[in-house]
């Protein structure tokens, strides 16, 4: 009788395994190529939540097992997770909850995505009413200088027009204020079209907003400096396309021009995965 018992919880488990691992009601991937892919695709959309599995080892397979000392690496899926905002300019924060089974690591991702990103988001989907009464004060700033940059004629002057006003209403800060909400943190757009404050984030993701109000395909790019600083700037679109820097026209002090974008870094996974 204790036989049949004991073969009747073990059947039952096993019933309810793979219900529990259905129930995370996600896409599993066995790449990271395949993860980024899939990422990538929902970014446009601006989803609340990305959620995925993929396992452990395809999730640490760009970090180095061992560091530059020789020691081991020591890479766990949420250092994973945390540098996937990188391969991901759009992105201006990002949550995440993280759960850890036997074969894989079941991911949700919780994006908040740039003010740049989500103001022309807006515009084109004509969504305009849904954007609050600072991010309409911080998007008619935008506007204006759009506005007064166009009146060139000539693109190249077009855009120096549209670097120049930026430097001339925003000043460079480095300083994250305890618990800053987007609104005074100065690594959105808002802060600086709004507040005049920025660090790098800032001025590109302002850039970028004003650039595409005036006909340009500007992107935010990821990287770091040649220190190893984590740096953005914006890559634009044009003929020839080229990379503008606002933060160093600016006058920032602590920036070398030698900067690299991350797909010629350390992370190398938006290039493998054929990320633009």
């Amino acid at each position: 009788m204790i036989k049949r018992t004991a073969l009747i919880a073990v059947w039952a488990l096993l019933c309810i395994l793979p219900m529990a691992g259905a129930s995370f009601g996600a896409p599993a991937f066995s790449s990271l190529q395949e993860t980024c892919a899939y990422i990538a695709a929902k970014v446009p959309s601006q989803p609340e939540e990305i959620r995925f599995a993929v396992p452990r080892e395809a999730l640490l397979a760009p970090y180095p097992a061992v560091d530059d000392r020789g020691e081991k690496g020591q890479w766990d899926p949420e250092d994973a997770v945390w540098n996937l905002i990188y391969l991901f300019p759009e992105m201006y924060k990002l949550g995440y909850t993280i759960q850890e089974t036997e074969n894989e690591v079941r991911v949700t991702l919780r994006p908040l995505y740039r003010f740049s990103v989500r103001c022309l988001a807006a515009i084109a989907d004509g969504r305009l009413s849904s954007l609050s009464p600072l991010e309409w004060e911080a998007l008619n700033k935008a506007l204006m200088y759009a506005g007064i940059a166009m009146e060139e004629e000539n693109m190249d002057r077009r855009e120096e027009k549209a670097a120049m006003l930026l430097c001339e209403a925003i000043a460079f800060t480095d300083t994250i204020p305890p618990g800053a909400q987007e609104e005074n943190d100065p690594r959105s757009g808002l802060c600086a079209l709004v507040h005049g404050q920025a660090n790098c984030q800032g001025y590109a993701d302002a850039f970028s907003l004003v650039m595409c109000l005036c006909g340009f395909e500007c992107r935010l790019v990821n990287g770091w400096t040649a220190d190893g600083q984590p740096h953005v700037w914006n890559r634009v679109l044009s003929n020839p396309v080229h990379d503008a820097d606002i933060t160093l026209m600016d006058g920032a002090d602590g920036f070398d021009l030698r900067y690299l974008p991350i797909e010629e870094s350390i992370l190398r996974a938006r290039r493998e995965c054929r990320l633009p």
